[in-house]
């Protein structure tokens, strides 16, 4: 499917429903069409929004990451199992959980992952 209205459907749907006319009165920014309430701005700009933009961003992320892997390798077939990236990744969480700094927040990862 297209991102476009996977992200658009994704603004929509979840456990308090939004209606296209909701959603496209948040998003057109028009002055003279009445206020939302603050409630359903709150769903849609501070819960989902951020969800689906990093969302985006990871999956932006691994088909680079991806796409570049088989650049450098000049091998179509190329993946993160078959040059021991992954087994790096499981080491440094490995890492991170023996070392008590398993407490799931980025400077806890970051330190576990460069050594400090």
């Amino acid at each position: 499917m297209s991102p476009l209205p996977v992200f658009f459907l994704a603004l929509q749907v979840g456990a308090y429903p939004v209606s296209p006319s909701e959603m496209w009165r948040l998003l057109a920014l028009t002055p003279s069409q009445s206020p939302l309430p603050e409630q359903i701005r709150a769903i849609i700009v501070d819960v989902r929004l951020p969800r689906i933009v990093l969302a985006m961003l990871v999956g932006l992320s691994l088909s680079v990451s991806g796409a570049t892997l088989q650049a450098v390798f000049r091998n179509p077939l190329v993946d993160a199992f078959i040059l021991g990236v992954s087994a790096g990744a499981v080491l440094v969480a490995a890492r991170g959980q023996r070392s008590g700094s398993g407490g799931g927040d980025s400077q806890s990862f970051a330190s576990s992952a460069t050594g400090g």
